[in-house]
């Protein structure tokens, strides 16, 4: 096997991690980096990823989830957010780009209950973590709740 072949191979690291309790917050609270839904990535990596969200507001009929994805300064990169209520950020199309500057998604109120799911690719340029962000469109009393099961799916391509 050739010297190129075996790097690549060792390379291509995969994972998963999913959030394994509900999680609940208020529609005052900012958007927070959510702990159990990220993962590691080293310099010089390019990392795919699949993002899956189960969430439930409770006052569907004016509160959405607001996310954006965290990732180690440098990053360049994209993830897409398909579906009928993503609102996509003007300048990018069908994806959304990372940044210092990171853009925040309202994936608008539809059900009391809905799912996310999304794709991103990211070319790492330091050690650290890539991870969901997220908390409500709105700010009142309401909750917003991330549900168990949510998870992120991750392979190191190189």
């Amino acid at each position: 096997m050739s010297t190129q072949r075996k790097a690549n191979r060792a390379a291509n690291i995969q994972g998963l991690v999913v959030k394994e309790d509900d999680e609940e917050r208020t529609a005052a609270v900012a958007l927070v980096e959510d702990a159990e839904l990220a993962f590691p990535v080293k310099a010089g990596g390019v990392y795919k990823f699949e993002v899956f969200l189960r969430y439930q507001a409770s006052d569907a009929a004016s509160q959405g989830l607001d996310l954006y994805i965290s990732v180690p300064a440098g990053t360049t990169g994209g993830w897409f957010l398909p579906g009928p209520d993503a609102t996509q950020p003007a300048g990018y199309g069908n994806g959304v780009g990372f940044g210092v500057a990171n853009e925040v998604e309202d994936t608008s109120a539809r059900t009391s209950r809905t799912v996310q799911w999304f794709n991103g690719i990211a070319e790492v340029a330091a050690d650290g973590a890539i991870a969901i962000v997220w908390g409500s469109n709105v700010a009142n009393a309401s909750t917003l709740t991330m549900h168990k099961g949510s998870y992120i799916e991750f392979r190191r391509l190189v």
